[in-house]
């Protein structure tokens, strides 16, 4: 497993919101290194709640590398960390702290956190543009520069 290539940050574009329940989780990795990735996730607050265990699905490729993607449904508050199993059958927990052979403990120290979905995160488009076309006019001002020898 090439671990410089795993990256996630629970930040747009890796973590953002679709609505006040899902939340959309991409991760990174170097390109056809991973068999699995499943990622493990609970709501925030909820302290004698049990990890939800989910596969992420490769859904972008390049030469460098592979994007997994899954989309979390809960209520507003996340906290989650990553299973990996390498094609080499390498199994590692990625968290924000790093990488561990064996599962994190149930304190949230380390783990990726997503606290709260504000409703003014969330991307709402307005009902009058879904049967309009919208052109975006970017003028140019150029600037004629003189030279004084």
């Amino acid at each position: 497993m090439i671990r410089q290539a795993v990256y996630h940050k629970s930040d747009v574009p890796f973590a953002y919101p679709l609505n006040k329940d899902e939340l959309h989780i991409v991760l990174r990795t170097a390109s056809s290194d991973m068999k699995k990735c499943y990622i493990f996730y609970r709501d925030r607050y909820d302290w004698m709640g049990k990890f939800k265990v989910k596969e992420m699905f490769l859904t972008q490729s390049n030469d460098l590398f592979d994007y997994y993607e899954t989309t979390l449904k809960l209520n507003k508050k996340f906290v989650y960390f990553f299973y990996l199993i390498s094609k080499m059958n390498e199994k590692v927990f990625y968290t924000e702290s790093g990488f561990y052979t064996k599962r994190p403990e149930k304190s949230f120290h380390g783990f990726f956190q997503f606290p709260y979905i504000c409703d003014m995160d969330v991307f709402f488009a307005p009902k009058w543009t879904s049967d309009c076309i919208v052109y975006q006019i970017f003028p140019i001002f150029w600037r004629r520069y003189s030279r004084d020898y």
